[in-house]
């Protein structure tokens, strides 16, 4: 497994995370398009091989966000199954995903690099402010 495929797997949780709860006609057709083309794009033909057979025969539910969700996420595990990893619970999956996403806190030395660099700002602009009051 390289480094991409976790990034693969974060778009598809975070596209079914934002789906809608009562899609319409053309935003389903939208995700079967956007299934279709992200799946050609995978750089493992093996994979893009493996993920046409799942689609062929677990067609994506596309009738609600957590049809849909519930679909990539047994797509997920059907993938971990076949790679060895374990099977995670939706919940688990989502907690992972929320994780991955937060923003990250900077460290403390960058915290007081950030406050440095915006006191220069502040000074710097008080001084062009005050340059052209005289």
């Amino acid at each position: 497994m390289t480094k991409w495929g976790s990034y693969y797997w974060i778009v598809l949780h975070t596209q079914a995370m934002c789906y809608p709860t009562q899609p319409t006609t053309v935003e389903m057709e939208r995700m079967v398009r956007f299934l279709d083309d992200f799946m050609e794009l995978l750089p493992c033909t093996l994979c893009v091989n493996d993920m046409r057979a799942y689609m062929a025969s677990h067609p994506p539910n596309l009738g609600s966000h957590i049809e849909f969700e519930l679909w990539v996420h047994d797509c997920h595990n059907h993938v971990n199954l076949k790679i060895g990893k374990p099977i995670l619970t939706l919940e688990a999956a989502r907690h992972r995903l929320l994780l991955r996403l937060r923003p990250m806190r900077p460290s403390r030395s960058r915290q007081v690099w950030y406050m440095v660099l915006m006191l220069l700002m502040v000074i710097i602009a008080a001084f062009i402010c005050l340059k052209t009051m005289v």
